[in-house]
């Protein structure tokens, strides 16, 4: 990966600085350009970072739902754990009362 991002305060715009992608950094103010003093390629930029964001959705959708897999397999490994437990304990129990002739 590249140098990890900071975060530079420049005006009202707040940018990341370190970026190593070639992308012309956010400019604020009248710096021409189109889109308010933007660079022209803003739009392009924005569409990449809206499919980023909805790839990270279907990621987190995805996660949510293993979550929820793994919850309803615990409550379920849990009831047959406890079930063998008490099973075991009835049984030396029993084991217990017939070799003290209790039984």
């Amino acid at each position: 990966m590249g140098t990890p991002l900071r975060v530079v305060q420049d005006g009202p715009i707040r940018q990341f600085a370190g970026a190593d992608d070639g992308s012309t950094p956010l400019q604020g103010g009248s710096g021409g350009g189109t889109y308010g003093g933007m660079p022209p390629d803003l739009p392009e930029r924005v569409g990449k970072v809206e499919t980023h964001i909805d790839h990270i959705n279907r990621n987190i959708a995805t996660i949510q739902g293993d979550v929820r897999d793994i919850r309803s397999a615990m409550t379920t490994d849990f009831r047959i754990t406890w079930g063998g437990l008490i099973a075991i304990a009835i049984g030396l129990a029993a084991l217990m009362a017939k070799g003290f002739k209790w039984i």
